[in-house]
């Protein structure tokens, strides 16, 4: 009976380690699109910051692969994450690399990654403009005084 179990207990971790030796194959084999997938999903479980570290790596990794997908969504993961600066600059970086990149076949998804980053921009414009850390405009409109019509 003990050997059985020993037995069993050896097979379990000679099948174990071979999993886990064939996962790391795996992420060795990733491709662009599996870059992506995984920086959507973590962008889905609200890991924002492993999300554009994994874009970044595909930009290094994949420095001709589809610039305006890998921009727009670094730039909408800074958006959550409320860093309105760095995602301006990459939301913006996604119109100017459309027309270059117009040229390469991925023109309607491209169209649509540009249509969503002049949403993303208007709404930071909007968010910036009314941005009031010290309620300044609360205050103003709390002291106006009404004159009396005469």
């Amino acid at each position: 009976m003990k050997r059985l179990i020993v037995i069993t207990f050896i097979i379990t971790v000679f099948v174990g380690c071979k999993s886990i030796a064939s996962t790391a194959e795996q992420k060795k084999a990733w491709d662009f699109e599996r870059y992506v997938l995984d920086a959507q999903q973590n962008t889905n479980k609200q890991k924002y910051k492993s999300a554009i570290k994994s874009l970044f790596d595909v930009s290094v990794k994949y420095p001709n692969e589809n610039k305006v997908t890998v921009n727009y969504l670094i730039g909408y993961n800074f958006y959550l994450l409320k860093n309105y600066v760095q995602a301006k600059k990459h939301l913006e970086l996604v119109s100017s690399l459309n027309e270059v990149e117009s040229v390469q076949g991925n023109l309607i998804e491209n169209e649509k990654f540009v249509v969503l980053s002049r949403i993303l921009l208007e709404k930071i414009d909007n968010q910036l403009k009314s941005f009031d850390p010290y309620h300044i405009k609360e205050d103003i409109e709390a002291n106006k005084k009404v004159k009396p019509k005469t």
